[in-house]
């Protein structure tokens, strides 16, 4: 994979964003959907179903850029139980909270009770470019499997 490029529009230094508050005043919204990186199956009902999500395949590309962010008391209030909040206010998206979810070792928003104060996000430019980088990579692979059927 390509070295991101770790910029900021609004010249937040990724390495020194620790807080919420500085990773969401940073940068633009996120504009793919996590669902965009999953093979997709239809149901006999008609409801297609994610099968596979590509992001897994690139689990450890994407830890390497983790940094973990510190909550505030309020921000654990908000947060707490609501990472798809969290995902709208970072990435300017509630579908990423997947995302959220999968490189914090969790499966349900059960989990997300920020005990430990704390999580592990990606800075949203950052997290952009790679998302770009792996669509462009896997594109043709989900395109052949989702259209298959048509």
């Amino acid at each position: 994979m390509p070295e991101a490029i770790l910029t900021s529009s609004h010249g937040v230094n990724p390495s020194t964003a620790s807080t919420l508050k500085s990773f969401i005043s940073a940068g633009s919204k996120v504009p793919l959907k996590y669902s965009k990186f999953c093979f997709m199956d239809t149901d006999s009902d008609g409801v297609r179903r994610p099968v596979f999500n590509v992001l897994r395949d690139y689990k450890e590309e994407l830890l390497s850029y983790l940094m973990i962010v510190k909550f505030n008391k309020e921000e654990r209030t908000i947060y707490t139980f609501n990472p798809k909040r969290l995902a709208y206010d970072v990435y300017g998206s509630t579908d990423l909270y997947s995302f959220i979810l999968f490189v914090n070792n969790m499966a349900s928003v059960k989990e997300f009770d920020l005990k430990t104060g704390s999580c592990k996000l990606m800075h949203r430019e950052l997290f952009a470019n790679l998302l770009a980088q792996i669509y462009s990579a896997e594109k043709k692979n989900l395109d052949l499997y989702n259209n298959r059927k048509k």
